[in-house]
């Protein structure tokens, strides 16, 4: 599905538990490699998972403008990264809204409200920067209750895209 929220007002950034942090990657090569683990760590049980290394990652952010490290934020709770926020500018220029490519939080610190924390910080960021609304996708099969969480935020469905599989024998 295509998820949308719009925004019409000021959107504060949300207040953080304590021990939480939300920090933008920029040039932290720690950082950095904190999103590849938790990209990784994070999506290995869903449809159509591959596992992308360092190498990859820098390669595709390298050769795109509208992903950057800029966009790319992580959650950490203690000092320990927990969650990761990918966003883009794909939606911009057609429609003046951010884009949420990546939100992922590890198994581990699941349940928390943490995925919720990050969207709240990219819906400010995204008001903050003149955006009219933020927009993401979401498999609806999703292994984890990612729908739940996008429409508990007061996100609405704008669009809905079906895709079968089949295995066949060779």
């Amino acid at each position: 599905y295509r998820k949308r929220i719009d925004h019409e007002d000021v959107v504060p950034r949300p207040t953080l538990p304590p021990g939480v942090t939300i920090v933008t990657v920029g040039d932290d090569e720690r950082l950095r490699h904190d999103t590849v683990y938790i990209d990784n760590a994070s999506f290995s049980d869903h449809f159509g998972f591959v596992e992308r290394d360092y190498e990859y990652r820098m390669a595709r952010f390298e050769a795109t403008t509208t992903t950057g490290w800029d966009r790319t934020r992580v959650l950490s709770i203690d000092g320990a990264a927990a969650g990761l926020l990918i966003a883009t500018t794909h939606f911009v220029e057609d429609e003046n809204c951010g884009y949420v490519g990546t939100l992922g939080v590890l198994k581990e610190f699941r349940g928390r409200g943490l995925g919720r924390l990050l969207l709240l910080d990219a819906f400010a960021r995204d008001c903050e920067d003149g955006r009219v609304g933020t927009i993401l996708h979401v498999d609806a099969n999703n292994v984890t209750p990612a729908l739940g969480l996008y429409e508990g935020v007061g996100m609405r469905q704008v669009l809905a895209i079906d895709g079968y599989r089949k295995t066949v024998s060779l």
